[in-house]
Protein backbone atom coordinates (compact mmCIF):
# COMPACT_ATOMS: atom_id res chain seq x y z
CA UNK A 1 0.00 0.00 0.00
CA UNK A 2 1.58 3.38 -0.87
CA UNK A 3 1.19 6.48 0.59
CA UNK A 4 -0.86 9.45 -0.70
CA UNK A 5 -4.51 7.50 -0.93
CA UNK A 6 -5.65 10.72 0.93
CA UNK A 7 -9.28 10.46 -1.45
CA UNK A 8 -9.70 6.71 -2.11
CA UNK A 9 -11.93 5.33 0.49
CA UNK A 10 -11.07 1.75 1.65
CA UNK A 11 -12.20 -0.14 4.56
CA UNK A 12 -10.21 -1.66 6.99
CA UNK A 13 -11.23 -4.81 9.32
CA UNK A 14 -9.56 -3.94 12.20
CA UNK A 15 -8.14 -6.71 14.79
CA UNK A 16 -6.82 -6.01 18.43
CA UNK A 17 -4.71 -8.49 19.95
CA UNK A 18 -6.31 -7.03 22.98
CA UNK A 19 -10.09 -5.83 23.93
CA UNK A 20 -10.28 -2.87 26.11
CA UNK A 21 -13.55 -0.61 26.81
CA UNK A 22 -16.86 -1.89 25.70
CA UNK A 23 -20.46 -0.53 26.74
CA UNK A 24 -21.40 -4.19 27.40
CA UNK A 25 -19.97 -3.23 30.95
CA UNK A 26 -21.97 -0.53 31.82
CA UNK A 27 -25.54 -1.88 31.01
CA UNK A 28 -26.43 -1.75 34.57
CA UNK A 29 -25.80 1.71 34.58
CA UNK A 30 -28.92 2.87 32.19
CA UNK A 31 -32.44 4.96 33.41
CA UNK A 32 -34.27 2.77 34.52
CA UNK A 33 -37.15 3.01 32.64
CA UNK A 34 -35.51 0.96 30.34
CA UNK A 35 -36.05 -1.88 32.59
CA UNK A 36 -39.97 -1.38 31.53
CA UNK A 37 -40.14 -0.98 28.00
CA UNK A 38 -41.62 2.26 26.43
CA UNK A 39 -44.57 2.34 24.13
CA UNK A 40 -43.03 2.17 20.54
CA UNK A 41 -42.79 5.25 18.64
CA UNK A 42 -44.06 4.57 14.95
CA UNK A 43 -41.29 5.46 12.10
CA UNK A 44 -42.33 6.18 9.00
CA UNK A 45 -38.91 5.02 7.23
CA UNK A 46 -36.02 3.46 7.56
CA UNK A 47 -32.11 4.66 8.68
CA UNK A 48 -28.91 3.55 9.06
CA UNK A 49 -27.26 3.96 12.60
CA UNK A 50 -23.45 2.98 13.64
CA UNK A 51 -22.23 1.40 16.82
CA UNK A 52 -19.98 4.10 18.93
CA UNK A 53 -18.86 1.83 21.96
CA UNK A 54 -16.71 -0.63 21.93
CA UNK A 55 -19.07 -3.60 22.74
CA UNK A 56 -22.79 -2.75 22.13
CA UNK A 57 -25.41 -5.75 23.36
CA UNK A 58 -28.34 -6.74 20.58
CA UNK A 59 -31.47 -7.47 22.97
CA UNK A 60 -34.98 -10.12 21.72
CA UNK A 61 -36.91 -7.20 23.52
CA UNK A 62 -36.07 -3.69 24.38
CA UNK A 63 -34.89 -4.37 28.14
CA UNK A 64 -31.64 -5.72 29.16
CA UNK A 65 -33.59 -8.65 31.38
CA UNK A 66 -34.54 -10.03 27.68
CA UNK A 67 -32.53 -12.75 25.86
CA UNK A 68 -29.27 -11.10 24.43
CA UNK A 69 -29.52 -12.17 21.49
CA UNK A 70 -25.94 -11.07 19.78
CA UNK A 71 -23.11 -8.26 20.32
CA UNK A 72 -22.05 -5.71 17.50
CA UNK A 73 -19.00 -3.41 17.94
CA UNK A 74 -17.82 0.08 17.25
CA UNK A 75 -18.77 1.57 13.87
CA UNK A 76 -20.63 -1.27 12.85
CA UNK A 77 -23.62 -0.36 10.76
CA UNK A 78 -27.49 -1.14 11.53
CA UNK A 79 -30.81 -0.62 9.74
CA UNK A 80 -32.82 1.18 12.30
CA UNK A 81 -36.70 0.30 12.01
CA UNK A 82 -38.69 1.58 15.07
CA UNK A 83 -37.77 2.80 18.43
CA UNK A 84 -39.44 3.50 21.98
CA UNK A 85 -37.94 6.31 24.16
CA UNK A 86 -34.46 4.83 25.45
CA UNK A 87 -34.54 1.66 22.32
CA UNK A 88 -33.78 1.42 19.00
CA UNK A 89 -34.87 -1.45 16.85
CA UNK A 90 -32.28 -2.84 14.54
CA UNK A 91 -31.65 -5.13 11.88
CA UNK A 92 -28.32 -6.53 11.98
CA UNK A 93 -25.28 -7.94 9.91
CA UNK A 94 -25.37 -9.39 5.87
CA UNK A 95 -28.35 -10.84 4.58
CA UNK A 96 -30.32 -12.51 6.17
CA UNK A 97 -30.08 -10.22 9.28
CA UNK A 98 -30.60 -10.62 12.98
CA UNK A 99 -33.41 -8.50 14.24
CA UNK A 100 -32.71 -6.87 18.10
CA UNK A 101 -32.86 -3.88 20.32
CA UNK A 102 -30.10 -1.83 21.27
CA UNK A 103 -29.70 0.77 23.48
CA UNK A 104 -29.84 4.73 22.35
CA UNK A 105 -26.97 5.68 23.81
CA UNK A 106 -24.90 3.32 22.02
CA UNK A 107 -26.09 4.23 18.69
CA UNK A 108 -25.35 7.16 16.58
CA UNK A 109 -28.06 7.87 13.80
CA UNK A 110 -26.46 8.35 10.42
CA UNK A 111 -27.49 10.90 7.43
CA UNK A 112 -28.43 8.50 4.13
CA UNK A 113 -25.53 10.24 2.42
CA UNK A 114 -23.25 10.20 5.19
CA UNK A 115 -19.21 9.76 3.86
CA UNK A 116 -19.13 7.02 6.39
CA UNK A 117 -21.47 4.89 4.86
CA UNK A 118 -20.29 5.53 1.55
CA UNK A 119 -16.60 4.82 2.30
CA UNK A 120 -17.49 1.39 3.03
CA UNK A 121 -18.83 0.81 0.57
CA UNK A 122 -15.35 0.42 -1.54
CA UNK A 123 -12.32 -2.12 -1.93
CA UNK A 124 -11.16 -3.05 1.35
CA UNK A 125 -7.98 -4.56 3.35
CA UNK A 126 -7.62 -6.87 6.25
CA UNK A 127 -6.13 -5.98 9.65
CA UNK A 128 -4.77 -8.33 11.49
CA UNK A 129 -3.33 -7.18 14.23
CA UNK A 130 -3.86 -3.77 16.31
CA UNK A 131 -3.62 -1.25 19.02
CA UNK A 132 -6.25 -1.55 21.38
CA UNK A 133 -7.46 1.68 20.93
CA UNK A 134 -8.06 4.91 18.07
CA UNK A 135 -6.54 8.28 18.66
CA UNK A 136 -8.75 10.96 17.76
CA UNK A 137 -7.58 14.70 17.59
CA UNK A 138 -7.02 17.00 19.50
CA UNK A 139 -6.44 13.95 22.14
CA UNK A 140 -9.18 11.74 22.60
CA UNK A 141 -8.39 8.02 22.59
CA UNK A 142 -11.26 5.07 21.62
CA UNK A 143 -11.31 1.88 22.94
CA UNK A 144 -11.45 -0.44 19.78
CA UNK A 145 -12.76 -4.33 20.41
CA UNK A 146 -11.14 -7.21 18.07
CA UNK A 147 -12.80 -7.11 14.51
CA UNK A 148 -13.68 -3.54 14.53
CA UNK A 149 -14.33 -2.13 10.95
CA UNK A 150 -13.69 1.29 9.64
CA UNK A 151 -13.20 3.03 6.51
CA UNK A 152 -9.60 3.46 5.99
CA UNK A 153 -9.29 6.95 4.52
CA UNK A 154 -5.35 7.78 3.89
CA UNK A 155 -1.91 7.46 5.51
CA UNK A 156 1.01 8.74 6.86
CA UNK A 157 4.67 7.84 7.78
CA UNK A 158 2.96 7.13 11.30
CA UNK A 159 -0.33 6.14 10.96
CA UNK A 160 -3.44 4.97 8.86
CA UNK A 161 -6.41 7.46 8.91
CA UNK A 162 -9.57 5.79 9.61
CA UNK A 163 -13.51 7.45 9.34
CA UNK A 164 -15.21 7.49 12.43
CA UNK A 165 -18.93 7.44 12.74
CA UNK A 166 -19.57 10.73 13.59
CA UNK A 167 -17.09 11.60 10.29
CA UNK A 168 -14.34 12.90 12.58
CA UNK A 169 -10.78 10.86 11.40
CA UNK A 170 -9.00 8.73 14.07
CA UNK A 171 -6.03 7.59 13.31
CA UNK A 172 -4.36 4.12 14.20
CA UNK A 173 -0.22 3.61 14.56
CA UNK A 174 1.19 1.86 11.50
CA UNK A 175 3.54 -0.25 13.57
CA UNK A 176 0.64 -1.61 15.35
CA UNK A 177 -0.79 -3.21 12.76
CA UNK A 178 -0.42 -5.68 9.31
CA UNK A 179 -2.21 -4.97 6.18
CA UNK A 180 -3.14 -7.74 3.89
CA UNK A 181 -4.72 -6.48 0.68
CA UNK A 182 -8.31 -8.38 -0.16
CA UNK A 183 -11.54 -8.00 -2.53
CA UNK A 184 -14.94 -7.00 -1.68
CA UNK A 185 -17.21 -10.15 -2.32
CA UNK A 186 -20.76 -9.67 -2.84
CA UNK A 187 -23.09 -12.61 -1.90
CA UNK A 188 -24.48 -13.12 -5.27
CA UNK A 189 -21.13 -14.28 -6.52
CA UNK A 190 -20.96 -16.97 -3.72
CA UNK A 191 -23.87 -18.79 -5.23
CA UNK A 192 -21.57 -19.19 -8.42
CA UNK A 193 -18.84 -21.43 -6.97
CA UNK A 194 -18.59 -25.14 -7.54
CA UNK A 195 -16.64 -27.63 -5.45
CA UNK A 196 -13.98 -27.81 -8.22
CA UNK A 197 -13.40 -23.61 -7.11
CA UNK A 198 -13.28 -24.43 -3.46
CA UNK A 199 -10.89 -27.46 -3.44
CA UNK A 200 -7.77 -26.39 -5.97
CA UNK A 201 -7.28 -22.84 -5.11
CA UNK A 202 -4.08 -22.75 -3.56
CA UNK A 203 -5.67 -19.50 -2.01
CA UNK A 204 -8.27 -21.55 -0.49
CA UNK A 205 -6.02 -23.27 0.93
CA UNK A 206 -4.28 -20.72 2.94
CA UNK A 207 -7.37 -19.08 3.44
CA UNK A 208 -8.39 -22.53 4.95
CA UNK A 209 -5.27 -22.27 7.36
CA UNK A 210 -5.84 -18.72 7.95
CA UNK A 211 -9.06 -19.85 9.74
CA UNK A 212 -8.08 -22.59 11.49
CA UNK A 213 -5.59 -20.73 13.38
CA UNK A 214 -7.63 -18.08 14.07
CA UNK A 215 -10.21 -20.14 15.95
CA UNK A 216 -7.57 -21.93 17.75
CA UNK A 217 -6.23 -18.61 19.16
CA UNK A 218 -9.28 -18.72 21.12
CA UNK A 219 -9.43 -22.25 22.52
CA UNK A 220 -10.10 -22.00 26.66
CA UNK A 221 -12.44 -18.57 26.44
CA UNK A 222 -15.43 -18.89 28.04
CA UNK A 223 -19.07 -19.72 27.01
CA UNK A 224 -21.62 -16.33 26.62
CA UNK A 225 -25.31 -16.56 25.27
CA UNK A 226 -24.73 -14.03 22.36
CA UNK A 227 -21.50 -13.32 22.70
CA UNK A 228 -19.39 -12.43 19.49
CA UNK A 229 -15.90 -11.93 21.16
CA UNK A 230 -13.06 -13.11 23.43
CA UNK A 231 -14.62 -11.84 26.32
CA UNK A 232 -17.24 -15.12 25.07
CA UNK A 233 -18.40 -16.72 22.62
CA UNK A 234 -21.99 -18.88 21.76
CA UNK A 235 -21.12 -21.33 19.10
CA UNK A 236 -22.06 -19.12 15.93
CA UNK A 237 -21.06 -16.17 17.31
CA UNK A 238 -17.24 -17.98 17.20
CA UNK A 239 -17.87 -18.66 13.47
CA UNK A 240 -19.18 -15.78 12.76
CA UNK A 241 -15.83 -13.57 14.41
CA UNK A 242 -13.61 -16.34 12.74
CA UNK A 243 -14.63 -15.55 9.44
CA UNK A 244 -15.10 -11.89 9.66
CA UNK A 245 -11.38 -11.30 10.64
CA UNK A 246 -10.51 -13.87 7.41
CA UNK A 247 -12.91 -11.27 5.31
CA UNK A 248 -16.22 -12.42 4.92
CA UNK A 249 -19.25 -11.99 7.08
CA UNK A 250 -21.19 -14.74 8.00
CA UNK A 251 -25.19 -14.06 9.40
CA UNK A 252 -25.14 -14.16 13.15
CA UNK A 253 -26.80 -17.34 14.20
CA UNK A 254 -26.24 -21.46 13.11
CA UNK A 255 -29.82 -21.71 11.62
CA UNK A 256 -29.21 -18.61 9.07
CA UNK A 257 -25.41 -20.00 8.94
CA UNK A 258 -26.97 -23.03 7.44
CA UNK A 259 -29.77 -21.98 5.09
CA UNK A 260 -27.82 -18.75 3.87
CA UNK A 261 -26.77 -18.50 -0.01
CA UNK A 262 -23.72 -18.25 1.45
CA UNK A 263 -21.38 -20.83 0.07
CA UNK A 264 -22.22 -24.24 -0.86
CA UNK A 265 -23.55 -27.34 1.18
CA UNK A 266 -21.94 -30.21 1.18
CA UNK A 267 -21.65 -33.61 1.76
CA UNK A 268 -19.46 -34.94 5.05
CA UNK A 269 -17.51 -36.97 2.64
CA UNK A 270 -15.85 -33.73 1.20
CA UNK A 271 -15.02 -31.70 4.49
CA UNK A 272 -12.38 -29.72 4.07
CA UNK A 273 -10.68 -27.94 6.91
CA UNK A 274 -12.35 -24.56 7.73
CA UNK A 275 -15.79 -25.51 6.42
CA UNK A 276 -18.77 -25.29 8.49
CA UNK A 277 -20.24 -28.45 10.51
CA UNK A 278 -24.07 -28.28 11.78
CA UNK A 279 -25.50 -29.94 14.43
CA UNK A 280 -29.48 -30.26 15.92
CA UNK A 281 -29.09 -30.16 19.57
CA UNK A 282 -31.71 -28.23 22.14
CA UNK A 283 -33.98 -27.37 18.81
CA UNK A 284 -35.06 -28.84 15.71
CA UNK A 285 -33.28 -27.75 13.00
CA UNK A 286 -29.55 -25.99 12.68
CA UNK A 287 -28.70 -25.35 16.59
CA UNK A 288 -24.92 -25.49 16.88
CA UNK A 289 -22.02 -25.04 14.50
CA UNK A 290 -18.18 -25.45 14.59
CA UNK A 291 -15.10 -25.36 12.52
CA UNK A 292 -14.00 -28.16 10.56
CA UNK A 293 -10.05 -28.67 11.31
CA UNK A 294 -9.42 -32.02 9.79
CA UNK A 295 -8.79 -35.62 11.47
CA UNK A 296 -12.64 -35.51 11.89
CA UNK A 297 -12.25 -33.16 14.76
CA UNK A 298 -13.98 -29.20 14.66
CA UNK A 299 -13.90 -26.32 17.05
CA UNK A 300 -16.91 -25.04 18.69
CA UNK A 301 -18.13 -23.12 21.56
CA UNK A 302 -19.74 -25.33 23.44
CA UNK A 303 -22.14 -24.43 26.82
CA UNK A 304 -19.88 -26.43 29.03
CA UNK A 305 -16.66 -26.32 28.06
CA UNK A 306 -16.36 -23.27 26.38
CA UNK A 307 -13.85 -22.99 22.86
CA UNK A 308 -12.86 -26.45 22.88
CA UNK A 309 -12.42 -29.21 19.84
CA UNK A 310 -14.73 -31.88 19.96
CA UNK A 311 -14.86 -35.20 16.97
CA UNK A 312 -17.44 -35.83 14.83
CA UNK A 313 -17.31 -39.63 15.46
CA UNK A 314 -18.40 -38.33 19.33
CA UNK A 315 -21.43 -40.12 19.78
CA UNK A 316 -22.87 -36.94 21.02
CA UNK A 317 -21.87 -35.10 17.72
CA UNK A 318 -22.44 -38.15 15.29
CA UNK A 319 -26.35 -38.65 16.03
CA UNK A 320 -26.74 -34.86 16.08
CA UNK A 321 -24.74 -33.69 12.87
CA UNK A 322 -27.40 -32.44 10.21
CA UNK A 323 -24.55 -31.17 7.27
CA UNK A 324 -21.98 -29.18 6.33
CA UNK A 325 -21.18 -25.88 4.19
CA UNK A 326 -18.41 -24.97 2.33
CA UNK A 327 -17.92 -20.92 3.08
CA UNK A 328 -14.39 -19.57 0.89
CA UNK A 329 -14.19 -16.61 -1.11
CA UNK A 330 -10.53 -17.04 -2.73
CA UNK A 331 -12.10 -17.88 -6.18
CA UNK A 332 -14.20 -15.13 -7.11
Amino acid sequence: MKTGFWNIAWFILLVSGLLSGGCHQNAATYAPSQQTPAPKLKRTFFEFGAVTHSLADVYAEPTVSSERLTQCIFGDVVRIEDETEWWYAVKVGPEPELSGWVHKTELIVLPADAMYLKERKLTTITIRQVSSEIAVWPSQTIPIAIGTELPFIGETEDWYLVRLPNNDVGKIARKAVLATPKKERPLIQMKKQTLEDLDDSEESEEQRQDIIETAQQYLGKVYVWGGTSPRGFDCSGLTYFVYRINGIELPRISSLQYRAALGKKIKKAHLHEGDLVFFETYRPGPSHVGIYIGNNQFIHASPKYGVTISNLDDPYFKNRYIGAKAVLFSSL
